[in-house]
């Protein structure tokens, strides 16, 4: 039904036919648009099957892919993804869908570890401008930390030539491990191009495939000059038929080494030290040499064997052991006098570094080897004392001192050094600090010996002088054993130097050499030069002490030994001395411990009389204070009558009688005495107040309102400071109150009309401070120490008010609640008066404590 209907002739029989034909048509029509649909419905059906089969094809092959595949529409959200892209990402499908490339959760990064914005998104560069995109590297930081590297293609989703992107589908894949492989590469080709030593490829026809930086450095080729070279060119004495049977040897032992030599580009002979591995990869052959310029080594290995002579020479005319370390081979040398000291015979062992450290103490050998290693490697002087085991196996104390050698390229080659026996020196120093700690702790418990303080004095200073002479011969023995080690040593012929050892040059301060041909008398001060001249005319051999002279003017105590030596088929004199500066220093200090220790027994003796007098003073104002409450508490009774019959007469007496003033004064002197009652009471109180918690705000408040009107008569203003964070204290809050009102009453007597009082609280470390300052006449020195005693006062028998306690009371009061009252005050300034009260609760002392308590004030002038 899908074909055209046949055309027909047309004829015409009149309306009956005409009207046949026309539905004849209009049938055919129909049956031909209905075949026409049946065929459409039937071809979309087979078109919707094939599309399902091969959607699913499509679905299969991207989840059997190894790449990650993800698909995004025109907006870019994430409609699905393969199992790979999950695994690649670490997360699951359902984490996957719906995310945009604007997702926050996204972490992603440049290669150089710049952030990578989700709107230069590849997907969204491909979305953008409908281009595709290769090879765009990102890092992706997974969910559990760990960052992954991909490579992203992208390709539009487009439904027509000219329209934009309907989506995008990217594919990537995991290349983390590619750039591990090419950054490890990178790493191995810089550490290559920047060794220190030279580095060859070399292949099976000695051709130079590769050299590094170092290699051009040395003999002066490019890089480009050395890949147009040979073996042959490099190494005159390797000749070209010696190469086959070279190659054939390094292929069967995998590695050699040689010493030989390299021709420059200026034509120079470079020794060097050369180190060949065969090597093959992927098929094909090839040399790496590794080459090491050994000039260096030439040259210093030659300055060892020059000085060979003298230092035989040193190790024959010193008491000191002597030891040469070739760090190369690890060979040691020691000589006979080293062996000696340790009590070994010569041949006994064979010295190395192991054996050495084996015959150090355990308990020092670490420290001397960390020692050694600090010199090796940082240039830092090797000058140790440690103990060593003798033969016998006990220890004995030696001073170990070396000095290493360094190559070009700074590694250590060869140390040399002498080691003496110091166990006398030590023994003595023992000694002297055993007697200087039996000093101190004499003059330490001197001061609780109280009632034999004269006894002990004399026996202590009849002690002293028997540890001094005991000091003195250690020193003395000292002397004579250590006189046989020097530490510098010289050969001199009519006063020319013609050999001398480092330690002498170190002495002095003069470089390698340097020494040599001159003058013996140019290391020795003016003021010396004579005697040393008398010394050497007379063949004095000592030993005597003279004063040396540096390279740079310095001079330094020294003692020197002479002996007559034969050098060379002649006569000559071998000097031997050392610096002493530390043993004058030594002196030095023995004598200023000595005086120190006169000067603090001096000041003992007086510190003993001083507690002392105050032990005295104590007693005496605690019976004064006793004696005190006694008589308050015989008064208080007597005057309680008086008071209360007065009370009785005051209502019968008409305030209009012609005499009632001296009602109010015999009122207010009655008031009076039993202020001063109260007063001496307080002298010997044996309890103290309740414990509570004070406002201080409310108490300064408190007091203000009492002296409004006495600082209003006197014209004088009161200053209130109070930190912010100090508002309580726990304390007995009328012991508080009393003491406050003490010290505000002393400075309003103490102001000139017109001052200012000033009253502070504030919180320091442990203490909460509360002073109290006035501008009046300031406390003489004099009268400072006895402001604290009960009875004194320095007021006139007109001004008097009290009785010269206030301020005696007001101590006891601030002592019972843990604290201290300091004063400073300046003539003419005024005075501040401070309470120091602990910031914790104030533990009430038991009632059989003595609340009189003396405390020493600070002042200021």
């Amino acid at each position: 039904m899908a074909g055209k209907t046949p055309k027909r002739r047309r004829v015409v029989k009149g309306a009956h036919s005409k009207s046949k034909q026309r539905g004849t048509k209009q049938a055919a029509v129909r049956a031909q648009a209905n075949g026409a649909r049946r065929t459409e419905v039937t071809e979309r059906r087979q078109l919707e099957a094939s599309l399902r089969e091969s959607e699913q094809r499509h679905r299969s092959v991207v989840a059997a892919m190894a790449e990650g595949v993800v698909i995004q529409d025109e907006q870019g959200v994430i409609l699905s993804c393969n199992a790979s892209a999950c695994q690649i990402l670490g997360l699951t499908e359902a984490q996957v869908l719906g995310r945009t490339s604007f997702d926050p959760r996204w972490w992603v990064i440049h290669e150089d570890g710049s952030s990578f914005p989700g709107k230069t998104h590849p997907a969204m560069e491909t979305l953008r401008t409908g281009l595709p995109s290769e090879h765009v590297i990102m890092g992706v930081h997974r969910p559990d930390g760990t960052l992954v590297w991909i490579s992203i293609n992208t390709h539009p989703i487009t439904m027509g030539k000219d329209e934009l992107p309907s989506g995008v589908v990217s594919s990537f894949r995991d290349i983390t491990e590619q750039k591990r492989v090419e950054e490890n590469l990178l790493r191995t080709q810089f550490a290559m191009d920047q060794a220190v030593d030279a580095v060859y490829w070399i292949d099976p026809h000695a051709r130079i495939l590769y050299t590094n930086e170092a290699a051009s450095a040395m003999l002066g080729y490019t890089k480009e000059e050395f890949l147009r070279m040979t073996v042959h060119d490099l190494n005159p004495d390797f000749p070209a038929e010696v190469w086959p049977g070279w190659w054939a040897e390094t292929k069967e032992k995998k590695v050699m080494s040689l010493e030989t030599v390299h021709l420059a580009k200026d034509g120079r002979r470079i020794p060097i030290d050369i180190r060949v591995s065969f090597l093959a990869y992927e098929g094909q052959e090839f040399h790496c040499a590794y080459v090491h310029d050994i000039r260096e080594r030439k040259r210093v290995d030659e300055a060892l064997r020059a000085s060979q002579e003298r230092f035989e020479l040193a190790a024959r005319a010193t008491n000191d052991g002597i030891w040469d370390w070739n760090i190369l081979t690890g060979e040691q040398y020691w000589s006979d006098r080293h062996l000696e000291l340790f009590g070994l015979e010569a041949g006994a062992l064979t010295p190395t570094y192991e054996t050495w450290i084996l015959r150090v103490h355990p308990d020092d050998a670490d420290r001397v080897h960390h020692a050694t290693c600090r010199h090796l490697e940082t240039r830092e002087p090797y000058d140790i004392e440690m103990r060593v085991r003798m033969r016998d196996g006990h220890y004995r104390w030696f001073r170990d001192q070396g000095q290493a050698v360094w190559d070009g390229s700074g590694r250590p080659v060869r140390m040399v050094g002498s080691i003496s026996d110091v166990t006398e020196r030590r023994n003595a120093e023992a000694i002297i600090q055993k007697v200087h700690a039996e000093l101190e702790q004499r003059v330490v418990e001197r001061t609780s010996q109280l009632a034999q303080a004269n006894r002990l004095l004399q026996d202590e200073v009849a002690e002293r002088k028997s540890v001094e002479e005991a000091v003195r011969d250690s020193e003395l023995r000292y002397k004579l054993l250590t006189e046989a080690t020097f530490d510098g040593i010289a050969i001199h012929d009519q006063g020319i130097l013609l050999e001398v050892n480092a330690g002498l040059e170190r002495m002095f301060g003069y470089e390698v050499g340097e020494l040599v041909g001159r003058p013996l008398l140019d290391l020795v001060a003016e003021e010396s030069r004579e005697r040393v001249v008398a010394n050497m005319r007379d063949g004095v051999s000592g030993p005597y002490e003279s004063i040396g002279r540096r390279k740079d003017g310095t001079t330094f105590p020294g003692e020197v030994v002479v002996r007559p030596y034969r050098y060379r088929g002649k006569d000559v004199r071998l000097v031997a001395g050392r610096d002493i500066t530390e043993r004058k220093h030594l002196e030095m200090e023995r004598t200023r411990q000595t005086e120190e220790l006169e000067r603090q027994v001096i000041e003992r003796t007086i510190d003993i009389a001083r507690l002392e007098s105050q032990r005295v003073q104590g007693e005496r104002l605690a019976a004064l204070g006793r004696l005190a409450a006694g008589v308050a508490h015989e008064i208080n009774n007597p005057i309680a009558g008086i008071k209360n019959a007065f009370e009785l007469v005051k209502q019968a007496v008409d305030p209009a009688h012609t005499q009632y003033e001296f009602v109010g004064m015999i009122d207010r002197e009655i008031t009076r005495v039993s202020s001063i009652v109260q007063n001496m009471y307080q002298l010997y109180r044996r309890e103290s107040g309740k414990v509570e918690t004070v406002d201080l705000r409310t108490m300064i408040g408190d007091i203000e309102a009492l002296f409004a009107k006495q600082l209003q008569q006197r014209q004088l203003t009161l200053a209130v400071e109070a930190a912010s964070k100090v508002d309580r204290l726990d304390a007995p809050r009328s012991d508080l109150l009393q003491v406050l009102l003490n010290l505000l009453n002393n400075a309003i007597d103490c102001s000139y009309e017109g001052g200012t009082i000033t009253m502070a609280i504030c919180e320091e470390a442990e203490v909460i401070r509360i002073s109290v300052a006035d501008q009046g006449a300031g406390i003489s020195l004099e009268v400072l120490p006895h402001i604290f005693d009960p009875f004194f006062t320095t007021k006139t028998e007109g001004e008097q008010k009290g009785m010269g306690l206030g301020l005696s009371i007001s101590q006891s009061l601030v002592a019972s609640m843990g604290g201290r009252i300091d004063v400073q005050t300046q003539r003419g300034r005024g005075s501040t008066f401070s309470v120091l009260l602990p910031r914790r609760k104030i533990v009430v002392p038991v009632p059989d404590q003595i609340s009189i308590i003396k405390e020493e004030v600070t002042h200021g002038c």
